[in-house]
């Protein structure tokens, strides 16, 4: 890809074609690898789109994609600390503070 080619920001839109397009070369790679398949459609279909959305709608539940959703290592936390105790059989565990 060249680096024209890049735009800054992708909408959702834009992202889904551009996934279901690689899924659609990723099939036809395949297909011609594995099955010997020739003179495949290079139109992306409906079932790459249907992916392209799965994998788009992951990517918001995770916070990698959309300016909505907020990832849940962006919120404050308190430290978690440890203390060692030694339990009745000369054992030691771990108990959270």
């Amino acid at each position: 890809m060249q680096e024209q080619d890049k735009p800054d920001r992708l909408t959702r839109e834009q992202l889904v074609e551009r996934l279901a397009a690689v899924s659609h070369r990723t099939y036809m790679r395949q297909a011609e690898r594995d099955k010997g398949a020739k003179d495949l459609d290079p139109q992306v279909t409906d079932h790459d789109r249907e992916r392209a959305e799965d994998t788009v709608r992951e990517l918001e539940r995770l916070g990698v994609f959309g300016q909505e959703t907020k990832r849940e290592s962006d919120e404050p936390r308190e430290p978690i600390s440890f203390t060692v105790i030694e339990t009745g059989d000369g054992e030691q565990g771990e108990e959270e503070r």
